[in-house]
């Protein structure tokens, strides 16, 4: 059972994620409409995931999940009865809850198959870059065949392949191009590092915000941490490269460097004007009366920051802290931060320096522009971010001891690692 979950996770997702976005592309099935196959594959999983993690997971581990995850169910209803009454915002809640759960319950069946050995996080960061490299390359399949999305409906430039989210998938490409990066650096090898190329040309190409973040990441890790000898020299050639091919690059992220010239700070643009709508969200929210537990526990996913009974549809700041706050109150943000802390504690104490820039890069991206909680595409880097602290990766070089004597030819180099 393991392993059918393992392969449908890892391999089948994107394919089914790229068919939802093919029916979308030829209008057979509406954007976020229910029961698309990406919906139909994660709710599978989330099934598999909850049996196996109750199948080999002592009753005092299942009780906990059991127990909040229907106190939520329990309180939305609630929500919707006593502020909304209405039964479309009893189901949104539900389904926010199995977002928020799923990404929940990936984290425990995989450190449940950690404790039992059944793989290692070292296996289990593999296993995301080959995920990662199949998601690229549906990228570059469907760009060249001409049948993807853009990732914008103007401007030049910008592929997200079929898959529907585009910055869900390009969040989750770019933190997948560094987790192959550091892998390469930690293994060697020239296969690693082409990999991790094709990685951070694939990610780059999809031309969102987060795109261009992870590739200066990597570009900043390769220069000072990846080079052994004349980092500064490389960092300022790179430099003096993109300052001389400026407008190709303008050309390229158009979009963006419009966004970016047209949004007035440069955290207006980070935020991408979540800010003003932040404000907005806080002009509605009221407290008065009994309203002031929503403070503590929020007015569910469907209300958020409305006002009960409003006749408003449902709205999302599309920031995981405000979010969180105004579903779920101060109680869903000592969770959230909680998670945040717990994981980069331990990568300070176990000295984990690389996994530490990793795991920062992600929560500071889903503090900031958000797409990470309530989306099961990046969502899961959140639930590898804890895996990563708890575990403590320890790659190994690919070269053994003797290979990496001086007498060795640049052939048997060549072969061993390619």
């Amino acid at each position: 059972m393991e392993r059918l979950i393992l392969f449908t996770f890892f391999y089948l997702v994107p394919l089914f994620d790229s068919m939802t976005g093919f029916l979308i592309k030829f209008h057979i099935m509406e954007e976020a409409s229910i029961g698309s196959p990406s919906q139909l594959i994660k709710f599978f999983l989330w099934i598999m995931f909850f049996a196996g993690f109750c199948k080999k997971s002592a009753k005092r581990k299942v009780y906990p999940f059991v127990l909040i995850l229907l106190s939520y169910a329990l309180y939305e209803s609630l929500i919707a009865i006593l502020c909304d009454s209405s039964f479309y915002a009893f189901s949104y809640g539900l389904l926010t809850i199995f977002k928020v759960s799923y990404l929940w319950l990936a984290f425990l069946f995989f450190q449940n198959l950690i404790e039992r050995r059944f793989l290692s996080i070292n296996e289990l960061l593999h296993l995301f870059k080959t995920n990662g490299l199949i998601c690229v390359s549906l990228i570059f399949l469907t760009t060249a065949l001409h049948i993807n999305l853009p990732t914008y409906y103007v401007g030049t430039f910008g592929s997200k392949g079929l898959f529907p989210s585009g910055n869900g998938i390009s969040l989750y490409c770019g933190a997948l191009s560094f987790l192959t990066l550091i892998i390469a650096k930690k293994e060697g090898g020239s296969k690693n590092y082409f990999q991790a190329l094709y990685m951070i040309v694939g990610s780059s190409m999809i031309g969102t915000k987060s795109s261009i973040i992870f590739l200066l990441v990597n570009f900043l890790y390769f220069c000072f941490v990846v080079i052994k000898h004349g980092k500064i020299f490389v960092f300022i050639f790179a430099v003096g490269f993109f300052v001389a091919n400026f407008q190709l690059f303008e050309q390229l992220f158009d979009v963006i460097f419009y966004r970016f010239k047209n949004k007035g700070t440069v955290f207006t643009f980070i935020m991408s004007s979540r800010d003003s709508f932040v404000k907005d969200a806080f002009r509605e929210y009221d407290t008065t009366g009994f309203l002031v537990l929503r403070i503590f526990t929020g007015l569910g996913a469907f209300l958020s920051f409305r006002k009960p009974h409003t006749n408003l549809g449902f709205d999302t700041l599309e920031n995981d802290v405000f979010d969180i706050f105004f579903m779920y109150g101060l109680i869903g943000l000592l969770a959230y931060f909680g998670i945040i802390l717990f994981a980069l504690k331990k990568l300070v104490v176990k000295k984990q320096l690389e996994w530490l820039a990793f795991s920062s890069a992600i929560f500071v991206y889903s503090m900031i522009a958000g797409h990470s909680v309530f989306n099961q595409t990046s969502g899961v880097l959140l639930a590898l971010c804890p895996l990563i602290a708890k575990n403590k990766p320890s790659f190994t070089s690919v070269l053994s001891s003797q290979n990496k004597k001086r007498s060795i030819s640049l052939w048997k180099y060549y072969s061993y690692t390619c």
